[in-house]
């Protein structure tokens, strides 16, 4: 029978012994029948070690049928297929299989199968939205039925609901995006205030930001396109004023500007400091291109402006 001062010991082979517990003390266990429990908190038991050094020490493997759990709240379980939750709350609604979720309330209310949620309350409001990845607090808090969504960075894709198919990395990036897919945000920011624009790839710290409904744009630099309204837009830039864009483009007019905004042709270079030079090369190097009618090279030969027209290659010196 329990003995005040002892602590319950198994050894090797799992046969339970009283022992005296080390410091002694006045308390002990107390059996009520159907619960049997020790007396004060500073009574400890040891299991397969005879100097228990904590209120439980415990010398081997701990089996659970299905959940872990401090003060009531559930911290490590992994019911239902293959799924493995970590934190308090961590799918506590889960019915999906293959799932990862680890941080307070990750994946809560998750019903779909292979998502994986890091992070305070990283893919909360999940319901059917399956191979998804959200890293970062927050990250696709809002997610509902969207998937094959990867976000990662505090916030990243926090108001996605159904878009599919993105990729938000950074802060904030992709924040405010609701239904938008096939998107491709890169550093904090970036697309920030994206809605529903689809097919956008948008590089570097608040690239896009102010853009929410376009689709098939490129921005690419420090805050490139940052008050860029409109679709299918080209922007290389280490700024969001005009003059700190590089190369500006219009996929729909496949007109292309270097140095402007405005393209008013296929290639508008504009300068005020430096000139446009043509492919500088040898007769012999010329003669080997596949030559087409109004191709310009500057023969270094002869020192001349080569152009190729009606079939062959003619010398201009007095342009």
């Amino acid at each position: 029978d329990a003995t005040n001062g002892y602590v319950l010991t198994s050894d090797a082979s799992g046969l339970g012994t009283w022992q005296a517990a080390s410091g002694g003390g006045d308390g002990g266990w107390i059996d009520d029948g159907s619960v049997v429990r020790l007396e004060t908190s500073s009574d400890s038991v040891g299991i397969g070690t005879t100097s228990p050094q904590a209120n439980l020490d415990v010398n081997g493997d701990i089996n659970a049928d299905s959940v872990y759990k401090i003060k009531g709240a559930p911290v490590l379980s992994v019911l239902g297929t293959d799924n493995t939750l970590v934190g308090v709350s961590a799918g506590e609604s889960d019915t999906g299989s293959y799932g990862t979720f680890v941080g307070y309330e990750a994946g809560r209310v998750n019903e779909a199968n292979y998502n994986t949620f890091l992070g305070c309350r990283a893919g909360y409001t999940n319901n059917t939205g399956y191979g998804n990845t959200f890293l970062g607090r927050r990250a696709g808090y809002s997610n509902t039925s969207g998937y094959y969504n990867t976000f990662v960075g505090m916030m990243a894709g926090k108001s996605n609901n159904i878009g599919r198919s993105n990729t938000f990395v950074g802060r904030y990036a992709g924040q405010l995006n609701g239904s938008g897919a096939w998107n491709t945000f890169l550093g904090e920011g970036a697309g920030n205030s994206n809605t529903s624009g689809g097919e956008n790839t948008y590089i570097g710290t608040e690239a896009g930001y102010s853009n929410t409904t376009g689709w098939g744009n490129v921005f690419i630099g420090y805050n490139a396109g940052h008050d860029e309204p409109g679709s299918n837009k080209l922007y290389v830039a280490n700024g969001s004023s005009t003059s700190d864009v590089l190369v500006y483009g219009d996929f729909s007019t496949t007109k292309v500007g270097i140095g402007t905004t405005t393209p008013q042709g296929a290639l508008d270079v504009n300068s005020t400091t430096g000139g446009f030079i043509v492919p500088r090369m040898t007769t012999t190097e010329r003669d080997a291109l596949t030559a087409v009618n109004g191709m310009i090279i500057y023969n270094s030969t002869t020192n001349q402006f080569n152009f190729y027209e009606n079939g062959s290659w003619v010398a201009k010196q007095n342009l």
